[in-house]
């Protein structure tokens, strides 16, 4: 299975660290995200839960490969999984940011979700608006998109 996300939203985070996912990232028969916080970056990325465990079932399948790219990706992969965590949408299509995640909100309380092709990264909006120039990016999905639509 394919997820093609793409599109940028702010969103406001309630005071109990709930999200609301913009309609465009919601996936029909998927109820649960896997979180993974990236520290460096202070971002959240979410998957797709079925992915992962698409993921993790082709990483057992071809654990006997002796491909240094394969066996980087299993360990990428193998480090995501140990300091993820996985989350349900509530009634309302909001995901509850775990506690560790939760310094990615900024003082704003809104947060930028963004559309990454196969996943979705979650910032603050300040991070957002320092290092994205909206106009551009705007330019690079729209010709990404046109590329897509070719092949």
């Amino acid at each position: 299975m394919e997820y093609f996300f793409v599109g940028g939203y702010l969103r406001k985070v309630d005071n109990c660290y709930r999200i609301r996912m913009p309609f465009q990232f919601l996936i029909r028969d998927t109820i649960s995200y896997f979180l993974y916080y990236d520290k460096a970056k202070k971002t959240v990325r979410a998957y797709p839960k079925d992915y992962i465990i698409q993921l993790a079932y082709e990483s057992v399948s071809n654990n006997q490969s002796d491909s240094k790219i394969e066996k980087e990706s299993n360990l990428m992969l193998a480090v995501a999984l140990s300091k993820g965590c996985s989350v349900d949408f509530d009634g309302y299509n909001k995901i509850l940011l775990p506690q560790n995640m939760r310094e990615i909100v900024g003082p704003s309380k809104t947060v930028a979700i963004i559309g990454a092709f196969d996943h979705i990264e979650i910032m603050s909006k300040e991070q957002y608006e320092q290092t994205a120039d909206k106009a551009n990016l705007t330019d690079i999905i729209t010709e990404l998109k046109t590329k897509n639509n070719e092949n």
